[in-house]
């Protein structure tokens, strides 16, 4: 697809998403998703619940693991013996190629998530109230990305036979970006609600220069900020007013796409692309979403961890409104409990249809994966949960984070 066509299906993207929108839902990382292709676009459709004051605990099930074989002539077949949890010995990731099509495919069991009793839909008003459990993150010392490891390269080159005319991106770096694997890391797909995350960081770091109290400073709902996809403003009364702080819970939190607009006005695109390009960030080309490379969310993200970890008027509030939010399809798609930050963003309909997700993984890695279908029309959260499991499988695989980079 040309850059230009791809300009001109964001921008058509960007004038429908003020419309009624309906969404897709997949749920398996396991099978070829069935979504029919919608009239109207979504951002982010699933089902989010806002994270309580109390971290959530995660309980899952034992993963069952299939293989599927089917009779083909071009595709890649991937053989892995991995490690798991309750194995003692050590075992050695094996790929091999062959005439017949491996489905490496894993059926696990989504974690469900037990939260405290007392939901609500943004951060309580006192920043006093919540928890403040920011993570000490260690920096490894110098450069080196490099193609993905052979096992995970081969899961990408699955997906892509299977769906074919799917744009996918890759990745899997240390906290500061300096090491790391990649695959199409440079190529602009459609992210979503995932660059919410770094206008989060815009947002705070501006009231931090500007000496703004997001706990009391108050914005008000307005005629023409709706938004009919994510989110629970929409269902408000205009004139309803929220301090900026319950915004940014419920952009970050549920990803309320309302939210994002009344933001905007105050803080807007213009100068949210300025920040951007100073931390070589997307490019918004005049919309709120746009379109953005694996390396380009890259370089927000280690911009979102020197801003928590720099001990900052607000950081403790941005690692609060991100830590273990439910809706990421990397987390999803692994069997165990993990602890994590991370912003996804989905849609589906005539024009954009797309599933992505950055998370940062038990304080160890940042994983990232990117999709787009405008061919087929399907939304691939599939596809962004499978990256999560076979990055998770890698990982014991090779006997834990600690030995990723």
């Amino acid at each position: 697809m040309t850059n230009t066509k791809k300009r001109f299906i964001s921008m058509i993207q960007s004038v429908l998403c003020v419309f009624s929108l309906s969404g897709c839902t997949d749920d398996s990382v396991s099978q070829i998703d069935n979504i029919s292709e919608q009239s109207n676009i979504n951002f982010e459709t699933e089902d989010i619940v806002v994270r309580t004051t109390t971290t959530p605990i995660i309980t899952s099930q034992a993963a069952t693991n299939t293989t599927t074989n089917t009779t083909t002539t071009t595709a890649t077949t991937t053989t892995t013996t991995v490690t798991t949890a309750t194995t003692t010995t050590t075992t050695t990731t094996v790929v091999t190629t062959t005439t017949t099509t491996t489905t490496p495919t894993s059926t696990s069991t989504t974690p469900s998530t037990a939260v405290s009793s007392t939901q609500t839909w943004w951060v309580p008003a006192s920043q006093s109230e919540i928890v403040t459990t920011t993570a000490v993150y260690t920096e490894p010392a110098t450069e080196n990305i490099q193609p993905l490891p052979e096992y995970l390269q081969s899961v990408v080159d699955y997906y892509k036979s299977a769906y074919p005319g799917m744009h996918i991106g890759v990745g899997l770096f240390s906290l500061d970006g300096k090491k790391g694997y990649v695959y199409n890391g440079d190529e602009e797909i459609s992210g979503g609600c995932t660059v919410k995350a770094a206008f989060a960081l815009f947002v705070l770091k501006t009231c931090q220069d500007q000496k703004i109290n997001i706990w009391s400073e108050e914005l008000e709902y307005k005629y023409g900020m709706k938004n009919n996809g994510s989110g629970q403003i929409k269902y408000a009364d205009y004139g309803t007013k929220y301090t900026i702080a319950q915004l940014l819970s419920l952009l970050l939190g549920i990803s309320d796409n309302t939210a994002y607009n009344i933001l905007a006005q105050k803080f807007t695109l213009t100068e949210f692309q300025k920040f951007l390009n100073s931390i070589d960030g997307q490019k918004l080309k005049g919309f709120q979403y746009g379109n953005a490379s694996v390396n380009q969310r890259l370089n927000e993200w280690v911009a979102i961890l020197e801003y928590i970890n720099a001990g900052e008027l607000y950081s403790q509030s941005l690692y609060n409104f991100m830590h273990n939010t439910q809706g990421s399809y990397i987390i999803n798609g692994m069997s165990g409990y993990h602890d994590y930050l991370h912003k996804s963003g989905s849609s589906s309909g005539t024009f954009y249809n797309s599933a992505s997700d950055v998370a940062v993984v038990d304080n160890s890695y940042i994983a990232i994966v990117m999709t787009e279908d405008y061919v087929t029309g399907y939304c691939r959260q599939n596809v962004a949960k499978g990256w999560g499991t076979y990055v998770e499988k890698y990982v014991t695989s090779i006997g834990g984070p600690q030995n990723l980079f």
